[in-house]
Parts: structure tokens; sequence; C-alpha cells
């Protein structure tokens, strides 16, 4: 018996397993994945010039473009923006609000602009705004982190998931500057300014006065106060923007009556509900953006979990909500998923910054799927409808006397003989009784046009 207790002693003890060693491995392998994400920047780099190069493409490169022009146009020349009343010839309806028309609108007064350039400046304004938007996403995601791979994965996926973040960042459109004052009034009331409330409620206004969809930041603001039982700075935030919107909106009412309510207010509510096409869109999206959906809730959980970032988390679900209902109206697009998958992008973010200092197995999983997603999409650059050259046309038609009918809206614009914006927008309005059409038709058979144009684009 004591001979096989000796024997047994003699059983050399179990290696353990050095925690240095195996932490090593799991950088090393972390450190292999990102230099697998980092493949996405060169599309990113790519986005971003082939941007650069659109913003002097000559008229414009969708027909949304084409109506804001429009809007811009009659700014420079000062003439009334949200003129004529709603259901009134021309049949012109401007739907954003002005600084959507302003800026390019007001260069092109100053500087005696023709319909290109002021088309450039307007494109210029977005670019800056993303290039601006960008390094705040960048310098945000640092403050958090002091990793450089986590600040420059919070700029470079904005671009290099153009297709749903930065839709028409190249464009003459609203969505870059109103999502950067969004962003940056989220960042301001997340920061430790003195004045931060006031701010962040002038930036949320600015970005509103751009485009009025723009409205999840300050209610996830409002919830998130209300959610931590601050009160006094619920009540002073709620005052501050509050105020604002009362004198915008008073503004509006001395310089154009109800015109301004029903160009942007009225007009939009006519869009239906569509359930199906919501689905259709959300199915569309987790298509070419899967790595995405499928690591956010992984993200949410991990920052839930340690208790932090709770005002963002609160963010994404109101803005999850307010892209539900935006994306099942009729004419939505993917433009409509900017807010929403730049907060998803953004949380990712925080979440590889909030783990990058103690390396998991879960955080590992994670950026295996973001890797994957990467590496299944083709590197490319930005692709837009190709639309003809206009110029031919436009001297054409500008030649021809009389009264013209054209219903290719940027043709119209260069023409002059502006009749109906947009011809979709305007067929929801009339079954809605809102606008009576029948003056056009009337026109028509009586034959006070000279000519008809029908557009056969449909971008």
């Amino acid at each position: 018996m004591s001979g096989a207790l000796s024997r047994v002693k003699q059983i050399p003890e179990a290696r353990k397993i050095d925690p240095g060693i195996s932490q090593r491995y799991l950088r090393l392998a972390t450190s292999a994945i990102w230099c697998l994400i980092g493949v996405g920047a060169i599309r990113a780099v790519w986005v971003f010039i082939d941007g650069a190069k659109l913003l002097t493409h000559q008229f414009a490169t969708s027909r949304p473009e084409a109506f804001i022009l429009h809007g811009v146009q009659q700014v420079s020349q000062q003439l009334p923006l949200y003129h004529p009343a709603l259901g009134e010839l021309p049949f012109t309806v401007h739907v954003y609000n002005p600084l959507t028309y302003i800026p390019a609108g007001l260069f092109g007064r100053w500087f005696d602009s023709d319909l290109q350039n002021m088309l450039v400046a307007g494109r210029v304004l977005s670019y800056i705004s993303t290039l601006l938007l960008l390094i705040l996403l960048g310098r945000w995601a640092w403050r958090e982190s002091r990793d450089w791979k986590t600040a420059a994965f919070a700029a470079l996926a904005i671009l290099f998931f153009q297709e749903v973040t930065l839709t028409d960042f190249f464009r003459l459109r609203p969505e870059s500057p109103g999502l950067l004052f969004t962003f940056v009034g989220m960042a301001v009331f997340l920061s430790g300014f003195r004045d931060r409330l006031l701010i962040s409620a002038a930036s949320f206004l600015i970005a509103f006065l751009f485009k009025q969809s723009f409205v999840a930041a300050p209610i996830a603001v409002f919830c998130y106060l209300l959610w931590q039982r601050d009160f006094k700075d619920l009540v002073r935030f709620t005052a501050y923007l509050g105020g604002l919107l009362v004198v915008f909106y008073f503004s509006m009412f001395l310089i154009t009556g109800r015109n301004h309510f029903d160009h942007t207010v009225l007009s939009m509510a006519v869009n239906e509900i569509r359930p199906i096409e919501m689905v259709g869109r959300f199915l569309l999206l987790f298509k070419s953006q899967w790595g995405l959906v499928l690591m956010v809730p992984l993200a949410i959980t991990f920052l839930v979990r340690r208790r932090t970032h709770g005002a963002l988390v609160m963010y994404f679900f109101i803005c999850l909500a307010w892209t539900l209902y935006s994306v099942s109206k009729a004419g939505a697009n993917l433009n409509y998923f900017s807010e929403l998958m730049i907060v998803t992008i953004l949380l990712i973010s925080l979440c590889f910054g909030t783990a990058h200092k103690r390396q998991s197995l879960a955080c590992l999983a994670m950026m295996m799927v973001l890797a994957a997603s990467v590496l299944t999409r083709p590197i490319s650059g930005i692709k837009v409808y190709t639309r003809p050259n206009l110029a031919p046309y436009i001297d054409k038609y500008t030649a021809l006397p009389g009264r013209k009918l054209i219903t290719h809206e940027d043709l119209a614009i260069h023409v002059g003989d502006v009749v109906g914006f947009d011809w979709f927008l305007l067929s929801l309005l009339q079954d809605e009784s809102l606008v009576n059409l029948d003056p056009i038709v009337d026109g028509v058979a009586a034959g006070s046009y000279s000519i008809v144009v029908l557009n056969r684009q449909t971008h």
C-alpha cells in the first residue's frame, strides 16, 4: 500500500496555463482581426475621393436635388421660398425647412452665381459637414477609449457603409448638415460644458432647420433626463428647445403665413404608411449591412451590463422607433436609415473602446463578425445613376417661344418654365384633395402650352 502511494506521489502535477500567455495570444488575434477590418479603409477613402469628384458634376444627380435647387434659385432671386400657397399654380412645393435652401441661395445672390455654381456650393456644404462629422465621431471614440484603432473605425466606418449612413453626402441635400448638428448636440449634452443644455438645444434646432425629421436626438435627451429623474435639467432643456421652436414657427408664420406649415408639415403628412414596404426596406438593410445589424444587440448588451453610455443606448432605441415609422411611409429610401446606422456604428465603436484594455473572447467574436462583413463586400466607390447631358435640350427648349410644360424638373429649372414639383408628391396631395391638378390638364387641352416635355426618368 505504501509503495502504491509513493508511486502516486511521483506523478507530475498538471501543468498550469500561464494567464499572461493566453492574453498574449488574444492580443495577437485581436490585432490580426483589426488588420482585416482595416481593409475597409480602402473603400472608405475611395468613397470620400469619389464624393469630392462628384461635387462639380454638371446638373442635378437626383430628382430631389433638382427640387432643392429650385428653392435655392428662389432665394438667390429674392423670391418667396414657400410660394405659392399649396394648391396654387405653378404647384411648386418646397418640403424642407429654410436652411436647406438659404446657404446656397445666399451664395448665389452675393456672388451673382449661376445655377451650376449654386449647386456646387450646396454640395460643398454637405461635403464639409460630412468631414466635420467624421472628425467629431473619431474624437468622440478617442475620448472614450484612448485607442486610435477604435477612433479610426468610428470615423471610417461611416464612409465604408456610406449607402446607409451618408447616402447623399456629395449632393445638395439637408442630411449631412443635419446629422452634423444632431451629433454635435448629443456630444455637447454628454460633455461637462457649463451651458451644455442651451448649446445642445441650439444644435438640435439647427439640425431641425435643415430637415424636420431630425427629432430623435432631442426626444432621447428628454427621455434620458426623465429616466434619471433630473427634473431641474429636464425643465431647463425643455424650456430652451421649446422656446427656440416657438420663436422659429412664429417667425415663419409672420413671414409666410400658412405657407411654410403647408409646404413642410401638411404636404409631408400625406405619405401613407405601408408596413409591407417597411419590412422590405429592413430586409434590404439586413442583406447589405448584416454585420452591423448582428453586432449592435451584442454591443448594447455589453454596454448595458457595464452600466455605461446609457444616454446613447436610449438614443438608439428612440431612433429605431422613429426610423421604423419613417421608412414605412410611401417614397422613403435608404437615406432614412442614416441617423440610426451612425448611432449603431458609434455604439459598436464605444463597445470596442470599453473592451480594448480588457481583451475578451466576446469582444474578439464581435470583431470577427465585423471583419467578415467587411471582407465579403466588394471594394468600390460611389454608384450614381447616370443622367443625360441636358445642355442641348436646354438650348433647344429655351429657344422655343411660348409657355412650356416640362415634367423633367432639372430641365424645367434651367429653361425657366417650372410647373409642378414633384409629381409623385403632387399626386398624393391630389388624392387627399389638397391639390387640384385640373388646371394643368385643362391648359394642355386648350393648347396653352407650345410644347409638353415628359420625363421618362424615374430617379
